[in-house]
């Protein structure tokens, strides 16, 4: 009797087989099939969802190796943009010690979001981002700091080894991503409030069962500022001041890991240091949206560093906080809730038109929770 083969390829998925012999419960002896590639992929696993999907992958290392191949998008045609180019909205709720992830598409003018994954925290818990259906936050105990990288659909998340912090030592963290060699990386940043310009800077590679901090070098000074950054295209975003006291926008190649910068234009860097603002991705550009008068600009030539900037009418308010869908329509969605319905609304500069959008089923046991929103999220089921 020949043994089971399985011969699995990085290009082309193939499966070379033979019987294998089974016992039955009445103790007989009898043969059984195994499921070829392409009917394991053409009629089983691309009539499931994303998170069913993340639930086979412990049927076994064959079906575990199809799902989480980098192109498995390719395979399995889930991942299909909404019609506004906004796969979905991600809403992350803090109520009390928990954390509940809700997901809701944008098809209707009235919906309900979907719980994902609750997770409880204990240590002061603070979002970085999220990319490619991954989340990150920053979690904060005594004397460390640590990212939790969490993935609502399957319901995992790791902790990076702890960052020390002291009462004058400060850090952030940023989560980016290379499309190239589609990897995630965390940049934890350093510095001290007593000291000026005393930046370190660590990079942690997500990569399972090695998770472990190495120490860069940056050819500036600078301390970054409080808002969050942006990843596009590879290249991670964020604010900081230099060592001449003067904004500027800190750029991370998460490939490469090498650092270079872009000045702010002095409008911009003044709105930014007085009234804060969003560092976005429009269409594919980096993006700053300045809050209460709502203003625009958008880094036209990053080689010449030039911007443009864009006024927008509408305004709902300092309790609301702002975004960009894919085609390049306003978002802004309320930072705090009491209700279970949370509405947001679109603002369309072209014809000046406003479309707010009611999304019920937040229910987390708790009369003010806080909300953070996430455009653009795509599910996906990377391994942690």
């Amino acid at each position: 009797m020949t043994n089971l083969k399985q011969h699995v390829t990085q290009e082309n998925l193939t499966v070379s087989m033979s019987n294998k012999r089974c016992c039955s419960r009445s103790g007989g002896v009898g043969y059984i099939d195994m499921i070829p590639v392409d009917l394991l992929v053409n009629n089983i696993l691309s009539r499931l969802s994303v998170k069913s999907m993340g639930k086979c992958r412990c049927v076994s290392k064959l079906w575990s190796s199809i799902i989480r191949r980098p192109n498995y998008n390719l395979l399995f045609p889930r991942r299909i943009k909404s019609p506004d180019g906004l796969p979905k909205l991600l809403f992350a709720i803090k109520a009390e010690n928990k954390l509940y992830y809700f997901s809701s598409p944008l098809k209707k003018s009235s919906l309900v979001a979907t719980l994902l994954y609750t997770h409880t925290f204990t240590d002061l818990f603070r979002f970085c981002g999220s990319i490619c259906g991954l989340v990150c936050g920053q979690s904060r105990g005594k004397n460390y700091t640590v990212a939790v990288i969490s993935n609502p659909i399957t319901g995992e998340s790791v902790t990076t080894p702890k960052v020390k912090t002291t009462h004058d030592i400060e850090s952030k963290f940023y989560f980016g991503y290379d499309p190239v060699e589609k990897q995630y990386k965390v940049l934890g940043v350093t510095w001290s409030t007593e000291k000026e310009f005393s930046t370190q800077h660590y990079v942690l590679m997500l990569e399972t069962g090695n998770l472990s901090w190495r120490k860069i070098q940056c050819c500036n000074t600078y301390h970054p500022l409080i808002e969050d950054g942006v990843c596009i295209k590879g290249v991670l975003y964020y604010t900081a001041k230099n060592n001449k006291k003067t904004l500027e926008i800190v750029c991370f190649d998460v490939r490469s890991e090498k650092f270079s910068f872009v000045n702010v234009d002095p409008d911009l860097a003044t709105n930014i240091c007085g009234i804060g603002s969003t560092l976005i991705d429009y269409k594919g550009r980096l993006g700053a949206m300045v809050h209460s008068f709502i203003e625009l600009w958008v880094l036209e030539e990053a080689k010449e560093q030039k911007w443009s900037k864009k006024n927008y009418k509408f305004n709902p308010g300092s309790s609301y906080s702002v975004g960009v869908t894919g085609r390049g329509k306003i978002m802004f969605y309320p930072k705090y809730g009491r209700e279970e319905r949370l509405h947001i609304f679109y603002y369309d500069r072209k014809r000046n038109y406003v479309e707010g959008i009611g999304i019920a089923g937040f229910e987390v046991g708790s009369e003010r929770y806080e909300v953070y929103t996430f455009q653009n999220y795509v599910e996906d089921v990377n391994l942690i």
